[in-house]
């Protein structure tokens, strides 16, 4: 079952040639679709493409990873974030978990594999949700059709 939510992934990051590595490893052989900011600002004012991840660099122009993940969080408290550094910096990665981010990736050959991986896992989740939802809605359904008849079957026996 494909998914009807929005398969779109924002990669924010003011490193223009890290952006396309990103862009370019993770959109091969995936359905998912990319856009690419360079400043935390431009994220926030396309948020309204609903997003169903958020990819963030730490050290951005303008207001920083951090400050962009705290508004996003503002406007859409279940997006997952996930947010990069070149900083191997132990207290950045704590301040970044401890603010309830999703994940922290320092940069490297290895975290684009990683996070690969990290929206492989969330999309499945996002499918496994949606067919969840469906099953539901179909046992409602069900049930409903049951309780019709049974109401029908009840009048039907008073008048014969």
């Amino acid at each position: 079952m494909a998914s009807k939510k929005n398969k779109l992934i924002f990669i924010v990051e003011d490193n223009e040639m890290y952006s396309i590595m990103l862009d370019y490893t993770l959109s091969n052989d995936s359905t998912l679709k990319f856009m690419c900011f360079k400043t935390g600002e431009e994220c926030l004012e396309n948020l309204h493409f609903n997003p169903m991840m958020i990819i963030l660099d730490y050290w951005l122009p303008g207001i920083n990873g951090l400050e962009t993940f705290k508004k996003v969080r503002q406007k859409n408290k279940s997006v997952p974030i996930i947010i990069l550094t070149q900083d191997h910096d132990v207290e950045i990665a704590t301040l970044l978990l401890n603010a309830g981010v999703n994940d922290y990736f320092n940069k490297g050959a290895n975290s684009v594999f990683e996070i690969k991986q990290l929206i492989n896992n969330e999309f499945s989740k996002l499918i496994e949700k949606e067919e969840i939802q469906s099953l539901r809605m179909k046992i409602v359904f069900f049930v409903f059709c049951i309780v019709a008849v049974a109401i029908v079957l009840i009048y039907a026996k008073r008048f014969w």
